[in-house]
């Protein structure tokens, strides 16, 4: 089984609001849009949040998603990370998704399933050269991937286990783009 972890856990200081609740100028939500798409290619959705009471932790619930609730997310988005893991120990692998990231393409996060069925330790999308959002690790990182913490997320592995890393080259400009400011949201791909 491989298991989306969509990370939904963060304060969103710069943003000033509860971001991932926002309306995209699709009108689908942020969260919900970026559960959507993770939630498309992968065998298991966890969404880990900070608080269940937050609107976008309703909205991921309303939606269908799976939530847990990180006693320690304010410590920052390894230790989210490392919870959802914690969670769903028993997955053969994880592809870790940004739930500010709304555009990112089902079909990159089939690719990467594809990838981590096939046996690779690390799959990195790359659009035109750039790497980019959502990774996926394989289960013998499981360790490695529980003992984040603090704003550590998975870039120390990758670079920790450079030499194993599969490039995914994708067409979906998505694994690029985040929402930090309120002009983020009515950007149309």
């Amino acid at each position: 089984m491989i298991c989306g972890i969509l990370l939904a856990a963060g304060a969103a200081e710069r943003f000033g609001a509860d971001k991932l609740a926002m309306p995209l100028a699709d009108g689908q939500v942020v969260a919900v849009a970026a559960a959507t798409a993770l939630g498309q290619g992968v065998d298991r959705l966890l969404a880990v949040v900070r608080d269940e009471d937050a609107a976008s932790a309703r909205l991921l619930r309303e939606a269908g998603v799976e939530l847990s609730v990180c006693p320690h997310a304010g410590r920052g988005m390894g230790a989210s990370l490392a919870w959802g893991v914690a969670q769903t120990a028993q997955a053969a692998g994880w592809v870790i998704g940004l739930a500010d990231m709304p555009r990112v393409q089902a079909r990159t996060v089939q690719a990467l399933v594809q990838r981590l069925r096939a046996g690779a330790a690390i799959v990195v999308p790359h659009f035109q050269g750039r790497p980019g959002n959502p990774v996926g690790f394989g289960r013998a990182l499981r360790a490695e991937l529980g003992r984040l913490d603090a704003d550590y997320g998975g870039r120390a592995i990758i670079r920790a286990h450079a030499a194993s890393v599969d490039r995914l080259a994708v067409e979906d400009s998505g694994i690029l783009k985040d929402i930090d400011r309120a002009e983020d949201l009515t950007i149309i791909d």
